[in-house]
């Protein structure tokens, strides 16, 4: 999930407008998933590129 999100969607750059989406997209996963997408968990899995 990490990998995918850093490649299509903050396209391997990490930027401020980059931390914003990752709260954006996070509020998105969280509505439609639930609470494993949360911001916190999300940047795991970016920290880990899962």
């Amino acid at each position: 999930m990490g990998k995918r999100v850093n490649e299509e969607i903050l396209q391997n750059k990490r930027a401020d407008h980059g931390k914003q989406i990752v709260v954006t997209l996070a509020r998105q996963l969280t509505d439609k998933y639930g609470r494993n997408f949360e911001e916190k968990n999300l940047r795991r899995m970016l920290q880990l590129k899962l």
